[in-house]
């Protein structure tokens, strides 16, 4: 049960640190806790740290990754909240054409 609890709190790490500073390469600094970008005085040492380290370290977050990132979390919810809103404007009786859209949204939604 832990893994997965840390499996959550990694994931909204990365998700905080790409919506944070999308167009920088984001490194793990073990002394801050967390990732941080070139311009925080800490991103030197973070990469020493990473160059001796000789356990796995968590993998540099780079802008295109953050991009991809953000794309596919902002198209996820944009297809959810609209198979939502179709579903509660035609009040949950959709006739089949209607039907097939919000199918097809939220397809969109899980790809």
């Amino acid at each position: 049960m832990a893994a997965k609890s840390t499996l959550v709190v990694d994931a909204i790490t990365i998700a905080q640190e790409c919506m944070r500073t999308p167009g920088k390469v984001s490194i793990w600094s073990a002394q801050a806790n967390r990732y941080v970008c070139n311009d925080n005085p800490e991103f030197k040492q973070a990469l020493a740290d990473q160059a001796q380290a000789k356990t796995r370290v968590r993998p540099p977050l780079s802008p295109a990754f953050k991009l991809v990132f953000l794309t596919a979390a902002i198209g996820t919810l944009l297809f959810v909240l609209l198979c939502i809103s179709v579903h509660l404007l035609t009040g949950g009786v959709m006739p089949s054409a209607t039907e097939k859209l919000v199918d097809g949204m939220f397809d969109m939604a899980k790809i």
